[in-house]
């Protein structure tokens, strides 16, 4: 890979959780992390807010920062910008989206004879966004609930109690429980949660 830094950007410390596992797989490599707080959460914003930001810290992490890729470690910037972004950058800078994983939940669903539909949880951006629905329409022959959490990621981002966090889930997505079959988190801050979400679910 040439020189130069891999750049990581999301609405706050959501995508810690994909540059952590990306720093084990490229020991060898320098990378920039961009927490854009100020501007958090993300998933109420508009399409042409999420891409001004988006060119914003990619032009700081290219051009101040010398990255020579960048990962949109964020659903919901992926699914506004990920286009703009790479018709602005690319070739010569690679650019990463992430999307919610349809495509294993379906694979783990069928080769496990799972009942139940598969629950898609995400910002209402990302829920309501084109992106999304091109990726059921691609990958899907099962039902999949979106279910939009239009306050979550601001609770994670602001460190708020895991009580406060169980009790916003569970009066939301208790009428979930027993019915569902794979859970997809499809915004990078829920991975901090996710031993909640696996207690107001239960085993299996």
């Amino acid at each position: 890979f040439k020189n130069g830094s891999i750049g990581f950007f999301d609405s706050g410390i959501g995508g810690i959780s994909i540059l952590g596992k990306t720093m084990k797989l490229l020991e060898n490599e320098v990378f920039i992390y961009f927490g854009d707080s100020r501007n958090s959460p993300y998933g109420s914003k508009s399409e042409s807010e999420l891409i001004n930001l988006s060119i914003n810290i990619c032009n700081f992490l290219i051009f101040e920062n010398n990255c020579k890729a960048i990962v949109v470690a964020c659903n919901t910037a992926s699914s506004a910008a990920i286009r703009f972004l790479r018709e602005r950058y690319e070739p010569k800078i690679p650019i990463i989206g992430v999307e919610p994983a349809i495509k294993p939940a379906v694979e783990f669903v069928n080769s496990n004879n799972k009942k139940g539909y598969i629950l898609l949880l995400a910002t209402p951006f990302t829920v309501n966004g084109d992106k999304l629905r091109c990726l059921i329409n691609k990958y899907s022959k099962n039902t999949i609930e979106c279910f939009a959490l239009d306050y979550l990621a601001y609770m994670i981002e602001h460190n708020e109690s895991e009580q406060s966090i169980y009790d916003y889930l569970y009066e939301r997505l208790h009428k979930y429980i027993n019915n569902v079959s794979c859970i997809v988190l499809g915004c990078t801050h829920y991975y901090f949660v996710k031993n909640i979400i696996k207690d107001i679910f239960g085993e299996g």
